[in-house]
């Protein structure tokens, strides 16, 4: 079905003698569908109603994360998807995406917690794995970042941890144009990747071209606005 079929499908359910375990499911569903098309107000409204029918649903927790996200509103969705955990603590969408809005607040500690969690349920994603480094790098304990370099490595041979390296190592031999391609091609791999568009940013700032570390940094900025609804309904 597509979204706006999904809705009306719904609506005939709801309009029916159903129990309160299946509005729940049902308003799960239709939410889910508004979510789909961006109309998260509305989505909004059917995830708080189903949490009402059952309150203990990690589901309709975590999707009311995600929409408070879509909001612009992030210690709603923190609070969320804390409660998304309590119901279930294997939810690990819930702690990869609490400990980006975590790592967005600089409370480095809390993050790196959560992205433990998310590695114990996901060991072999490289992308857990990443996100776990980059808030070592950001704490600024580079032994440990370091560390997990060999890990992701184990993981994944083409991760885009190996294009910062290279690029690293291009600043390093005074080469910022082959630095920027390495970024570059890293931020084509994965257009969340904050590390590559930071300092993709400020080696464009260092070669005078303010226009494109300016692009860069408005990128970054509605990354992190984006970030407390990173992910797809449950």
């Amino acid at each position: 079905f597509s979204p706006s079929e999904a809705v009306a499908a719904c609506n005939q359910l709801l309009a029916g003698d159903a129990r309160a375990s299946d509005r729940s499911d049902f308003l799960l569903s239709r939410g889910n569908a508004h979510y789909e098309l961006k109309h998260y107000r509305q989505a909004q409204r059917d995830y708080a109603e189903s949490i009402r029918l059952d309150p203990e649903s990690s589901a309709a927790w975590y999707n009311l994360g995600l929409v408070y996200g879509g909001l612009g509103q992030p210690n709603q969705a923190l609070d969320a998807y804390t409660k998304a955990i309590s119901f279930n603590d294997r939810n690990d969408e819930a702690y990869a995406n609490r400990a980006a809005l975590y790592l967005n607040r600089q409370e480095f500690d809390l993050a790196i917690k959560d992205f433990n969690r998310v590695v114990e349920l996901k060991p072999d994603d490289p992308e857990a794995l990443e996100n776990r480094r980059l808030a070592y790098a950001w704490k600024k304990d580079q032994a440990k970042a370091w560390q997990e370099l060999g890990a992701i490595a184990a993981v994944d041979e083409e991760s885009t941890v190996l294009l910062h390296q290279k690029a690293l190592l291009s600043l390093k031999v005074n080469d910022p144009r082959r630095a920027i391609e390495y970024l570059t091609q890293a931020i084509a791999g994965n257009g969340r990747d904050r590390w590559a568009i930071t300092l993709r940013a400020e080696i464009h700032d260092r070669l005078g071209e303010t226009e494109k570390g300016k692009a860069d940094t408005e990128r970054l900025l509605e990354l992190n606005r984006l970030d407390a609804g990173h992910g797809r309904p449950h």
